[in-house]
């Protein structure tokens, strides 16, 4: 890659090496790729060492032989603790990103003219604050554009059709998908013209609306959403016909899919994205998602922290090789998992995973025997069995007191349906649960995501 400078000067990766080594990492044989991701995390850990205060505290007296398990595992709490002494720039201060914050048309706009801002969802607990320095955004694009199709007859198709896409997802807000595609409209003349964000606080009726009037090639985002939007389209109001149709940024359930495919008569691709890390896995056309490790370390683990080799993990940690602003290294990730590192018929020899879910969204109640774990697709698919519910939420409060939010032509007779049918389904895993009917709207939480099950958030 003589042509290719890996850097532009400031740590950042630059747009051209990003742009020539997506691509040539799918060529190289497995001796060559496992060099390549140690020179990749050789230099990330060195950078972190030498420009972060919090991990040179952390990596004192490491050399370069080390080991990844050497390394210290990071969280969420303790990093934003010592958020001034993580960041590598020691103008960046966590008042300065908080007051950039409070404007809301900030986002998707450059903090100190350097940095895209985020902030996670919280589901977890507080939110982080995450940047992203530039060359977190070119391998990021890069990436996007090399494997975020399924065949390049599918990406030469999407070109066809003016490279239209549908974003469906929260604005404003300091998010992933609007920050991202806000930033990019602003850089990207094929997205200032191609790409639109569909804000999901809009009324269903006007994002009806005005989806038929643009007529995306590529429908994505919130699955939670996006079903909402194909039953508009199942039902005759909604009229797309989007050559993708693109899941990201929640848990896409068996019923969702089904729904999506039959409402676009489209297979839906699964994306696995994080906040921390941006892109972490794409669907392969055999429904496998497959593990950018080249840019992401994945180290599946057991609830002790103990390494999983293959399987089922209770969480992972994570590790991004191109965030030279924020290092991320060996970063809990609280999502459920299970890994695969076994070949894949589509011929890409990276891992793979599926995802189950955050282990901190499972449903904790009190059980005649103590504390049971309640999944919650489950309750949602009680829920979406119920045809009169067109709009549904289940949320579990303390002391087992579980609301649940409709909308319905006849609320009460649907609630009492619901409440009977996971009044069993409780009954059965030794629950007893307060079940009633809010007179709170169904709604996306603060974060924008509209989480059909879920715990209600502590004080």
């Amino acid at each position: 890659m003589k042509n290719a400078p890996i850097t532009n000067g400031d740590g950042e990766i630059s747009a051209l090496y990003a742009s020539k080594m997506v691509p040539a990492y799918t060529a190289m044989d497995e001796s060559a790729r496992a060099a390549y991701r140690r020179k990749q995390l050789l230099r990330i850990v060195r950078y972190a060492k030498t420009h972060s205060p919090l991990f040179a505290d952390l990596y004192a007296g490491l050399d370069d032989d080390f080991k990844l398990s050497d390394l210290p595992m990071t969280a969420k709490a303790g990093l934003m603790e010592r958020f001034e002494d993580w960041v590598t720039d020691r103008t960046v201060t966590l008042d300065g990103v908080q007051e950039f914050m409070k404007n809301l048309s900030n986002n998707g706009k450059l903090f100190l003219g350097k940095y895209l801002v985020f902030r996670t969802s919280g589901s977890t607990g507080a939110p982080a604050v995450i940047l992203y320095d530039k060359g977190m955004i070119h391998v990021t694009d890069a990436i996007s554009w090399e494997r975020s199709y399924p065949t390049l007859l599918d990406r030469n198709n999407f070109f066809m059709r003016r490279c239209k896409s549908a974003a469906v997802c929260a604005d404003p807000g300091f998010n992933l998908g609007s920050g991202m595609l806000i930033y990019g409209k602003s850089v990207n003349i094929f997205k200032r013209f191609g790409s639109r964000l569909f804000d999901i606080f809009d009324p269903i009726p006007e994002l009806v609306a005005g989806l038929n009037r643009f007529q995306p090639a590529m429908f994505g985002g919130y699955p939670s959403a996006m079903t909402t939007l194909a039953k508009e389209q199942l039902a005759g109001r909604l009229h797309i016909s989007p050559l993708l149709v693109i899941s990201c940024g929640e848990y896409l359930s068996a019923n969702m899919k089904e729904t999506l495919e039959a409402a676009f008569g489209r297979r839906t691709i699964n994306t696995y994205l994080c906040t921390e890390s941006g892109a972490v896995a794409n669907e392969c056309p055999f429904g496998h998602m497959h593990i950018h490790d080249d840019w992401i370390v994945m180290e599946p683990v057991d609830s002790e922290n103990r390494p999983v080799a293959r399987g089922r993990a209770d969480k992972w940690l994570l590790t991004t090789m191109c965030n030279f602003i924020q290092p991320i290294i060996r970063y809990e990730v609280t999502d459920r998992i299970v890994y695969h590192d076994e070949g894949c018929p589509c011929g890409r020899t990276t891992p793979w995973v599926e995802v189950e879910g955050r282990t901190s969204d499972a449903l904790r109640f009190r059980g005649e025997n103590g504390e049971v774990e309640i999944i919650p697709s489950l309750i949602y698919i009680l829920l979406d069995n119920i045809s009169e519910a067109r709009l549904f939420q289940a949320i579990l409060h303390d002391e087992n007191k579980l609301e649940i939010r409709l909308v319905a032509n006849d609320r009460e007779r649907t609630f009492e349906k619901a409440k009977a049918s996971i009044g069993e389904y409780l009954a059965k895993n030794g629950i007893r649960a307060h079940i009633y009917l809010s007179d709170v709207p169904p709604g996306p939480d603060k974060s924008g995501k509209f989480i059909h099950v879920r715990n209600a958030p502590k004080a």
